[in-house]
């Protein structure tokens, strides 16, 4: 997979393998793809997942070949060039200058990505070869190097005594070309040949050092498409996937109606059950009054993270919101089921209580750094923690909430 390029029947086979294990089916079962495979694949920025494509992977890896091609140190690389030549003629050489070609050809990675770095000028050609910008100075200054005693000459043969020499066929007068001289003296004014040898420069990595998950996440970056909003990953806070019935009978599954099961009174899409349905307009309520937080009317769960993101609060603040907002998220949903499959795990007068405690485990358990208080998060959950890092106080309160911490509200419905 490193040297040959994936055919494109075995990638899509090796892709979809990936994404029946990915949305847990089998050989014999298929389970409902929620999302489209190639937005999963795509960077979190994109919307994805990040899980990367197998063909980004391959090119970076063959295009790594390429890198250790130029810097022409080793046996292999000096039988190549003998044999076959830069181009690699009939060899299977020649299939990774092509495939790296087609990248450079189709936009995906910039032609000047992998340049060259001055060091002596002995190893870089002064017209032919990228050192001195985006493109070759034989392709910007085409009128000088057409006047050049030595097109094939090393940046070293131009370099003299701290100052660049030049070697005309003829003098050079005027016009055009004369304009080109000038324009290329100015841009070499800064320029200087120094005692150590010439390298490559891979311009994609920030240290020029060319990494096989850098390009990997570049050519997926050009190629895989945009799914719209950012993927959210806190760490704090467990994954679910959520399938609405209006989600569902957009995938064809037939149900008996579409009505939210909580209220009955409109379909049921993201904007509603989140935050629209009259039972959960009364708990973000006591939410907002428990936070200390003025109410304000939900939209859908990306506007609601966007409040989140924009608040004037920072640091640990921040963090506590958005860990409340996902349990909000989390025992709605977890309350519908128990709706829609006619159980009473939890009861709709203990949706706060949960929050609360579901919210003060979360947080504490993944921020070590932070000492919990169980009563200060009853009573002000945004200024609840100590910053001395000291362990987590043992509650010795009665054990009468639904999860065994205490305080709960008492209240019977809401």
């Amino acid at each position: 997979m490193s040297l040959f390029v994936i055919p494109v029947v075995v990638a899509k086979e090796l892709e979809a393998l990936r994404a029946r294990f990915f949305w847990g089916g089998t050989e014999s079962t298929r389970k409902i793809a929620w999302v489209k495979w190639a937005n999963v694949l795509a960077s979190m920025e994109k919307g994805g997942l990040n899980l990367g494509s197998l063909v980004s992977f391959n090119l970076a890896l063959v295009m790594k070949w390429r890198w250790r091609f130029v810097h022409g140190d080793q046996l292999w690389v000096s039988i190549i060039r003998s044999i076959y030549g830069v181009q690699g003629g009939c060899s299977p050489w020649a299939r990774v200058v092509g495939a790296v070609s087609k990248l450079y050809s189709k936009g995906v990675v910039d032609h000047n990505a992998l340049r060259r770095k001055l060091g002596d000028g002995k190893q870089i050609h002064f017209w032919s070869d990228c050192w001195l910008g985006r493109l070759p100075l034989k392709i910007e200054y085409p009128r000088l190097a057409a006047l050049e005693e030595d097109v094939d000459c090393r940046v070293a043969d131009r370099w003299s005594r701290g100052g660049w020499r030049w070697h005309w066929r003829q003098h050079i007068t005027g016009g055009v070309t004369a304009a080109q001289l000038e324009e290329l003296n100015h841009r070499l004014l800064e320029v200087n040949c120094v005692d150590e040898r010439d390298t490559w420069v891979w311009d994609l990595a920030d240290d020029g050092l060319f990494s096989v998950a850098v390009t990997r996440n570049w050519i997926d970056d050009k190629v895989l498409p945009v799914g719209g909003h950012n993927t959210r990953w806190f760490k704090i806070v467990p994954r679910k996937h959520l399938p609405t019935r209006e989600l569902l009978t957009l995938r064809g599954i037939f149900i008996h109606t579409v009505a939210c099961p909580m209220c009955g009174l409109e379909d049921e899409t993201l904007m509603h059950v989140f935050g629209r349905c009259e039972v959960v307009e009364v708990l973000w309520r006591r939410v907002f009054s428990w936070m200390g937080i003025s109410p304000m009317l939900v939209g859908n769960p990306h506007s609601m993270f966007e409040w989140v993101d924009n608040s004037s609060v920072n640091g640990n603040k921040k963090k506590v919101m958005e860990t409340i907002v996902y349990a909000v998220y989390w025992y709605v949903w977890r309350y519908r089921n128990d709706v829609v499959h006619e159980s009473e795990q939890i009861r709709k007068s203990e949706l706060f209580d949960f929050i609360r405690e579901v919210s003060y485990v979360w947080f504490f358990n993944r921020q070590k750094k932070v000492g919990a208080n169980w009563i200060n998060w009853l009573e002000d959950p945004l200024n609840t923690w100590s910053r001395s890092g000291i362990k987590d106080q043992k509650l010795k309160q009665e054990k009468v909430g639904p999860l065994g911490l205490g305080g709960g509200s008492g209240e019977k419905e809401f």
